[in-house]
Formats: structure tokens, C-alpha cells, sequence
């Protein structure tokens, strides 16, 4: 059985277009297998390799190829397979295909691209030189190897906004875009780079990622809302963020945990308009593990003085307070009694700011500890290993 296994891998290479096919078929179906992935390391993980050139071969071939690499990639991202993925012009390849109209391999482009990218250093690869000011960035920058690289996320994120309802390819979705750019912003640089203006229109990035915090699709949805939750991290930020945009991303926050409740009128007053009167259809989020992410976002904001400020301003009280008396998954009904405390907290006690300030894995607020260099890895706020 190993031997035939290892003569499989010798048929990637043939001449013949069905046996090449045939071939990627049957490596897609062993990927599945953990018990068969092993025989992928053969000879220095040349299999694997194979599999990445095959991103230039007919379309279904790289279908194939495509299924394999995204179960091969999916167990662990610290992986000696997704370290041989760590291929610039892999990376490169992947982006430009990624953004092909009607392109039948747009949609496992992204799925192997959010695997690859909860490698740290492949993550790293999307994000251009941050440090420049958005006038001196050029939208090509030629590396060091001769590999033009351009602003790879200002792509993606464009063909995930323009890909929603598969009106950029019909093809594609684009939903686990979400999921790479959750796992990007996990970095402070990567965080940065989204809090900065877009080089293709001057808008906000993040604001390309929080129009869908209600979005239908959960994958969608919950890569969107790690995304802004792991911007968070950058207090200094918080400022621009909920003063810019009339109160669209708060409200963006806040929306997807309101309900039908009713409010009383002194409790509306300073309330933005889209978060009054709702529906009485309205629902909450479905998923806990979103509603989590949601509230530890929430959470973050109120580690500054402004932030505070600006969610009793907002009347976010009574919002949370609705939502406590709704919620039963116990993790989020403590982390919403954080939240109240933080914002039931005496400011005339003379401290005027708690930036410094660190929001730990379990949700508990720390002092003396800057909170841009915390990274959360919560498992409830982990993307998803994609296997097809």
C-alpha cells in the first residue's frame, strides 16, 4: 500500500491531462485521511510541492490540487507542510487567481489562503510597509528576489466587498476573505494596516470589513467581527474610530446584539438612530462564539476613558441590559458584566485614562500592560481549519 501511494504522486507529473487528473483526484480523497497525510512528507514533502505546482495546470487539475493543500494545511499552521506553502510566488500566484473573474478556483483560493495565513510569517507576507505614510506607498514594490509584490490586502479586500452575493464572480463567494483578514489583523502590523486609508479609494479599511457584522453567512460574519475585535488591541485608535463615520461602527458592533426590546424614551436619547425602534423581528446573533467577540470588542473599548464616555453617551447601558436578561451561554452573560462594571466605574476618582491596560485571554482587565501588544487566541475566536 505505501508504495502505491508513492507511485500515485509520480502520475502529478504526467503528460496525459486524465492521468494527471485522476491523479489529484485520488490526493484530494488521501488528505481527508489523517492516517494517510503522512505519506505527503515523502522525500522532503515533494508531493506537496508537486500539488503547489499544479496551481498552473488545467482548471480541474488545480481544483484538485487545490482540495489537497486545503486538507493538508488545515491541521496545523505551524506545520512543516504550510511552512513549504511559505512560497512567495506560491502566495503571490494564489492572490492573482484569487481575483480572476469567473474563476472556478476563487472560492479554494481563499480557503487555503486562511489556513496558510494562521502561519504568522505567511501572514505577514500580505501586509505591505506599513510604517510609510499612505502617500509614499507605492501600489508596487519590487522585492529583493525580483517578485513584484503589490498590496495584496487592498486587493482582497476589494473583491470581498464587490464578491458579497457573488455579484464579482458567480462563482465565488469570497466568504473566508474574512477569515485571512481575522487572522492578518491578529498581528499589530497587521491591525495597523486596517486601521489606515485604503490606497485604492482613501476610506478606512476596517470600515470594508464592518458592514457585516449581520451578515447571513456565518463564516462571513464571524471572520468579519475577529477582525474588528482584533483591531481593538490599538487603543490609540479608538478615538478616530467612534467619532468617524457618524457612529456607524458602533452601531455595527452593537446591532447584532440588540433584540426587539422597546425602550424607554430617556433611554433613546443620545441613542443612534439605527440602533431605536427596531424591528420586531429583529434577532440576535445565532452564534455564541460571535456574540463573545462581539462583547470582548466592547470590552476593549472600554479600557480608555473615551471609549467609556462615548458607550454611556450612546446609551449602550440599556442595550446591555436587555441583552443580559436574553443571553444564557454563561461566557457571555460574564463578559457583559464586565462591560456594565467598566462603565459603572467612578471617574471622578481623579484616573483619567486606563490605556495602559491589557485585556487578558479570560476577559479580565489588568493594568500596566500595553494593550497593542496583547494578541488574543481564544478558541471561540479562532478561524476555522478548512477541510473539502
Amino acid at each position: 500500500m505505501p508504495s502505491e501511494i508513492l507511485e500515485l504522486f509520480d502520475f502529478l507529473d504526467d503528460k496525459r491531462e486524465d492521468v494527471r487528473q485522476l491523479a489529484t483526484q485520488h490526493c484530494a480523497s488521501l488528505s481527508a485521511n489523517k492516517d494517510m497525510t503522512v505519506f505527503f512528507n515523502h522525500n522532503n514533502y515533494a508531493p506537496v510541492r508537486k500539488l503547489m505546482e499544479k496551481r498552473n495546470d488545467v482548471p480541474m487539475v488545480a481544483h484538485d490540487a487545490f482540495k489537497a493543500l486545503i486538507n493538508l494545511s488545515a491541521a496545523d499552521s505551524t506545520s512543516d507542510v504550510v511552512k513549504v506553502m511559505d512560497d512567495d510566488l506560491f502566495i503571490r500566484d494564489l492572490v492573482l487567481m484569487l481575483v480572476i473573474p469567473n474563476s472556478i478556483l476563487s472560492d479554494l483560493c481563499c480557503m487555503l489562503l486562511s489556513n496558510m495565513t494562521k502561519n504568522p510569517s505567511i501572514a505577514l507576507k500580505l501586509i505591505p510597509d506599513a510604517a510609510a505614510p499612505p502617500t509614499e506607498k507605492k501600489s508596487e514594490e519590487v522585492q529583493n528576489n525580483g517578485i513584484v509584490k503589490t498590496q495584496y490586502l487592498d486587493n482582497l479586500l476589494e473583491v470581498f466587498v464587490r464578491g458579497d452575493s457573488k455579484k464579482y464572480n458567480p462563482n465565488a463567494t469570497f466568504h473566508f476573505l474574512s477569515c485571512v483578514f481575522s487572522n492578518v489583523s491578529a498581528l499589530p502590523l497587521g491591525a495597523a494596516y486596517f486601521l489606515a486609508p485604503s490606497a485604492v479609494d482613501g476610506s478606512l479599511r476596517l470600515s470594508k470589513v464592518w458592514g457585516y457584522t449581520e451578515h447571513p453567512d456565518e463564516i462571513r460574519r464571524g471572520g468579519c467581527v475577529s477582525t474588528i475585535k482584533n483591531c481593538m488591541f490599538l487603543s490609540d485608535m479608538h478615538r478616530n474610530l467612534l467619532t468617524a463615520h457618524d457612529q456607524e461602527f458602533i452601531t455595527k458592533v452593537l446591532l447584532p446584539l440588540c433584540g426587539s426590546e422597546e425602550f424607554d424614551l430617556d433611554d433613546v436619547e443620545g441613542m443612534p438612530d439605527n440602533l431605536q425602534f427596531l424591528e420586531s423581528s429583529k434577532k440576535r446573533d445565532a452564534s455564541p462564539a460571535i456574540r463573545f467577540i462581539l462583547l470582548k470588542t466592547l470590552l476593549l473599548l472600554t479600557t480608555t476613558r473615551f471609549g467609556r464616555d462615548t458607550l454611556r453617551q450612546i446609551k449602550a447601558y440599556p442595550i446591555l441590559k436587555f441583552y443580559h436578561l436574553w443571553e444564557s451561554d454563561e461566557k457571555c452573560r460574564e463578559c457583559c458584566e464586565k462591560i456594565v462594571d467598566m462603565l459603572m466605574r467612578d471617574e471622578s476618582s481623579g484616573i483619567e485614562e486606563m490605556e495602559s491596560t491589557e485585556l487578558s485571554r479570560d476577559g479580565e482587565v489588568k493594568k500596566k500592560v500595553k494593550i497593542e501588544q496583547v494578541v488574543d487566541s481564544d478558541d471561540d475566536d479562532q478561524v476555522i481549519d478548512h477541510l473539502v
